[in-house]
């Protein structure tokens, strides 16, 4: 399982720059760290530039924060819920603005690649 997460990682996330230039980290280690750009999770803590490390998984209970990816999408960083009586994964985001993301919990596409463990915030 960890190995297609991190397969899957390197696809979405290799050629994603972070704000500073760098690349995110992918090892074989149990996490993994990404930097964010844009600020859909904002009401969440998570500003475009923090860097956030992610502990690889690929189940989350609900309310927590996780890194998704799924068929027309960009690889994602959203707020998890499964409204299992509607057979829907429901992705939060945390701006007050936008509406969640739904996707039917029988989407083959859909994958959860990690839970957030740290968030490392930018100072300028």
């Amino acid at each position: 399982m960890k190995k297609e997460i991190y397969e899957t990682l390197q696809q979405c996330f290799g050629n994603f720059s972070q704000p500073d230039g760098e690349k995110p980290t992918f090892d074989d280690s149990n996490e993994f760290t990404i930097g964010t750009k844009g600020n859909g999770m904002v009401n969440a803590g998570i500003q475009s530039g923090d860097i956030l490390t992610f502990e690889y998984t690929d189940t989350l209970l609900d309310g927590e924060i996780g890194a998704f990816v799924a068929d027309g999408y960009e690889p994602m960083i959203k707020r998890f819920f499964h409204d299992k009586k509607h057979k829907m994964y429901i992705l939060q985001y945390e701006d007050g603005k936008q509406a969640p993301i739904l996707i039917n919990d029988d989407d083959s596409s859909f994958r959860i690649l990690g839970r957030l463990v740290l968030i490392v915030k930018r100072i300028r």
